[in-house]
């Protein structure tokens, strides 16, 4: 520790990569310690001017586990910086674990405040217990009562059910936290208020549907319908039209029979004449 107080007080110009090192390891007792935030400040400032590399998700994972809520919120501020220096894609991953990692902590709820905060996800489950956040806040009893609500605000499942069987509105029914199985039970009115509302908006987007498809169907008929007796007055007149045809080319024939009989029996009838003409012309 000595090393850090002689950097941080005579303020040198160089530094060599052992007295770093150094540096490094009194930061780390210090998170561990959980004591001195303002000089763990300090400390990170020289790090960083000496651009001495560190493992920053380790130690917030130190100061999670180990500190209190100053301390974990310097080694936070100091994380989001460097995630969003260097663009890190898992960055709510690491705070998901984190929240777990403090799970021990004095702190825990605090912290836990800090990190969804700071982006974790609050149906985020442990790996090992399978539980939510919002379970591991619930059983913290009325510490977690405030946050509890908060998270649910936040959209945590209020109906999540761990590998044990356990839902959280059991657990905090088990804790005694009246007050917030109480706000869980307006959620839940409101959801199966909500679910309600769903399913009849449903029926009536089907009845819209059915009466659509009815009216499509009688408009369909409709047109079958009158197509039938399009067709249907197309084919009299067509019958009509053939008959009258057939009638003229009948009366056209029989014209044509009785001009040509006519004629027959005029040329049948002229010789006779004509004989009798010359008959009575001799005499």
């Amino acid at each position: 520790m000595q090393n850090l107080f002689d950097v941080l007080t005579t303020r040198p110009l160089k530094l060599s990569q052992r007295m770093l090192h150094s540096l490094l390891t009194d930061l780390e007792i210090l998170i561990n310690s959980n004591i001195h935030p303002e000089i763990i400040e300090c400390a990170f400032d020289v790090l960083d001017r000496y651009l001495y590399s560190y493992d920053i998700n380790d130690l917030l994972a130190r100061a999670c586990y180990f500190s209190n809520i100053q301390t974990v919120t310097v080694v936070l501020n100091r994380w989001l910086v460097f995630c969003d220096t260097y663009l890190c894609i898992d960055s709510q991953k690491v705070l998901n674990e984190l929240i777990f990692i403090a799970l021990n902590n004095d702190a825990f709820v605090d912290i836990v405040r800090l990190l969804v905060k700071a982006g974790a996800n609050v149906n985020a489950i442990h790996p090992i217990t399978k539980d939510s956040i919002l379970m591991c806040v619930v059983d913290k009893a009325f510490r977690g009562q405030t946050l509890a609500i908060r998270l649910v605000e936040r959209g945590a499942d209020i109906n999540f059910v761990n590998s044990k069987g356990k839902s959280v509105y059991a657990l905090a029914k088990s804790n005694e936290l009246k007050y917030l199985c109480a706000y869980m039970d307006s959620i839940k009115r409101r959801q199966l208020n909500q679910q309600q509302v769903q399913q009849v908006q449903q029926v009536e987007q089907v009845q819209q549907v059915e009466q659509v498809q009815q009216v499509e169907q009688v408009q369909q008929v409709e047109q079958v319908q009158h197509i039938q007796q399009v067709q249907q007055v197309q084919q009299v007149e067509q019958l009509k039209y053939y008959k009258q045809k057939n009638r003229n080319e009948h009366y056209q024939s029989t014209n044509r029979n009785e001009h040509y009989q006519s004629k027959n029996r005029s040329e049948h009838y002229q010789p006779k004449i004509r004989s009798e003409q010359n008959i009575g012309k001799q005499l």
